[in-house]
């Protein structure tokens, strides 16, 4: 059936996307929690939002709190993402205020002036990306010890500072240069009220004239959802769904009717039916592909919960699957809301290629096959995964890598249907294994020779 989407009904829920600052108008029920951060900033130059996954942090500040600083005449500087190149984010950020023939670090006392001459906002989100992504050290240290250098210069109070992270990652910074700002800017954000909730459906419907078929079906919908982990992005997703309904039916009535409602949640949550939905019907090939993309895109630390990665799709090169299947469960997974594919952007050096990432890193937990299948791969795997993500970035294609552990996870991937392993971390892993073997055998054959002299030298004395 054609989907019909006009100006007079815009969808105004995100599914599984953040709120931007464009989007302003359809964010609602979190204005208390902008009025007590606006406050706080009066006499701090520095916000530290903090949260589990899916408390909405991003959409509170780039929806929220920006769009009411910029009414105060504050000037947003680029949102910084760290990535894998924190510094060089910063770096970009603060482009305008620093000479192209220089590093940021040569000129920072001319930044920092520029910076505080008028109000900015310079905004750091998803920073636990610093630990998730960042393999360098130094470009950790670098971006941090910028940060702290901005804030120590900030006597007047014009450039405000915001970082937005996961809640589990708070531990990584009690040793750094921040240590002591960070917490003394904490601000933990919980989950909203039933009634922030209602205001969340109610006021974008609102927006474009389009209602629930009744009050009860909004507090029913308030209700389930607070029986369930991850509220906000549940929360938006089923309404997101409702409305693509009702655009997707032709009708004019500008009503969302409880039946809708019905089929979406008989089987569990909407996000539960609508995933297997997508994933069930697929052909076994498909369905295979489909796994082993959504696996390469997690991040598992071993002190942190599972976080969402992004990943090259040039990444995507998996031994024994066709090209034409892995482009098919990228655009599945695409038209279901659940990925973003996301082009390279040429000449500013962010990305070597397109990438995917995650529309919310919600479904790995709100999705119950997801967190089947991290399960049934072992969360071990995935931890080794991502290392050698990191080992084969900072071997620059030369150097190889010693685990104990690889060999066995080796022979385990190298020739399981179900293995995640490209083919490009295969010979490496291959490579780095067999200059492991040559220089055992190296090294045994120098002993043996060391001793056979000894045993030489001993017989003629």
């Amino acid at each position: 059936m054609s989907k019909i989407t006009t100006n007079r009904y815009p969808n105004p829920f995100k599914g599984l996307a953040p709120y931007n600052e464009d989007e302003s108008r359809f964010f609602h029920g979190r204005e208390d929690v902008i009025e007590e951060l606006l406050e706080r900033l009066k006499d701090k130059n520095l916000l530290v939002l903090t949260g589990p996954s899916g408390a909405g942090k991003t959409s509170l500040v780039r929806a929220g709190l920006i769009p009411a600083l910029q009414q105060k005449s504050f000037r947003l500087l680029p949102v910084i993402e760290p990535g894998e190149s924190p510094f060089t984010e910063l770096s970009e950020a603060l482009w305008e205020f620093k000479r192209e023939d220089t590093t940021l670090t040569g000129q920072l006392e001319a930044v920092c002036h520029a910076l505080v001459s008028r109000k900015h906002i310079l905004t750091a989100d998803h920073l636990e990306e610093l630990f998730t992504r960042c393999c360098s050290e130094d470009e950790r240290n670098s971006f941090i010890k910028v940060l702290k250098i901005l804030l120590d210069s900030n006597h007047n109070g014009l450039l405000k500072i915001i970082l937005v992270l996961r809640s589990d990652f708070e531990i990584h910074f009690r040793c750094s240069e921040l240590a002591i700002p960070f917490q003394n800017s904490l601000f933990r954000l919980t989950d909203p009220t039933a009634a922030d909730l209602s205001q969340m459906i109610s006021e974008p419907l609102h927006q474009t004239g389009v209602r629930l078929e009744s009050h009860g079906l909004t507090d029913r919908i308030v209700r389930d959802i607070q029986q369930c982990q991850g509220v906000l992005p549940l929360l938006s997703f089923t309404m997101h769904q409702l409305y693509r309904q009702y655009e997707e039916s032709g009708r004019e009535d500008k009503i969302l009717p409880e039946s809708d409602y019905d089929a979406l949640s008989k089987e569990g949550t909407p996000l539960n039916v609508l995933a297997d939905w997508m994933y069930r019907p697929q052909p076994p090939d498909i369905r295979r592909v489909m796994r082993k993309i959504l696996l390469r895109m997690v991040y598992l630390g071993e002190e942190t919960l599972p976080a969402g990665k992004p990943v090259l799709i040039e990444e995507l090169d998996f031994p024994n699957e066709k090209a034409e299947h892995i482009n098919q469960s990228l655009s599945i997974l695409s038209d279901a809301g659940f990925i973003l594919i996301q082009k390279s952007q040429k000449g500013t050096g962010k990305k070597k290629g397109d990438f995917i990432r995650l529309t919310h890193e919600y479904l790995i937990s709100g999705w119950n096959s997801y967190f089947q299948w991290l399960e049934e791969y072992r969360l071990e795997n995935i931890i080794l995964l991502n290392r050698l993500e990191t080992m084969r970035r900072q071997s620059a294609g030369n150097k190889t890598w010693s685990c104990y552990k690889w060999p066995e996870f080796l022979a385990e991937q190298e020739n399981s249907p179900e293995s995640c392993l490209n083919r490009s971390e295969i010979h490496f892993l291959q490579k780095s294994l067999k200059n492991k073997h040559l220089r055992g055998s190296i090294t045994w054959s120098l002993l043996m020779g060391i001793l056979l002299l000894l045993l030489f030298l001993s017989s003629r004395s």
